[in-house]
């Protein structure tokens, strides 16, 4: 799985009712033009991202809050969207950023690069709130290679509680969304940043 980076700086879109039955977000852009305003019966929250999409409220451990969002930094830039877990305790610095699920088709080639799949809500294996992503990727071998990864929200920006490898099976997983625990994410196809 790769982790990018981002320091943020923001401007977004729309509203959001979140799919899997969490509190609502509303998203708006901030009154500086520069950043999006996520709004939530837990309070207000200005992030460093554009074309934001809250995606569902996780909870950290300790149940403080985490709003998982996709967007970017840039509008005008081959930035893909990505995914961010930001703890409604967040006021400014670093968000991790990891990979959107979905197909990255690599610029040069035109050929699949890599493949994520993700799910959020308690789909490790426990009642915990957690962001999953089951990626596979062609390496240098030419050769299909998987990892799998379990995060879970904290209650600081730029940090995650346990990030396991991912003991679960997918068929496990997948009973879970089927049960309602657990929520998969659709998935986009993009294609690989310069």
């Amino acid at each position: 799985m790769k982790v990018h980076y981002t320091m943020l700086v923001l401007v977004c879109c729309a509203a959001a009712a979140l799919a899997d039955g969490s509190e609502a977000i509303s998203v708006t852009p901030a009154p500086d033009g520069k950043s999006t305003q996520l709004t939530s019966p837990a309070g207000t929250l200005v992030v460093p991202l554009l074309e934001v999409q809250a995606l569902a409220v996780l909870k950290s451990p300790s149940g403080v809050p985490s709003v998982l969002v996709s967007g970017r930094s840039c509008t005008e830039c081959d930035e893909n969207r990505s995914l961010y877990l930001v703890p409604l305790a967040y006021r400014e610095g670093k968000l991790l950023r990891y990979d959107y699920p979905g197909k990255l088709i690599d610029r040069d080639s035109g050929k699949i690069a890599q493949r994520v799949r993700g799910f959020y809500g308690a789909c490790a294996g426990t009642a915990k709130d957690s962001l999953v992503l089951m990626l596979s990727f062609k390496g240098a071998d030419g050769h299909w290679h998987q990892t799998n990864s379990v995060l879970y929200p904290s209650d600081m920006p730029g940090h995650m509680e346990n990030p396991l490898e991912l003991k679960t099976t997918q068929t496990a997983i997948e009973q879970r969304v089927k049960a309602g625990a657990c929520h998969e994410l659709p998935g986009l196809t993009q294609r690989s940043e310069p």
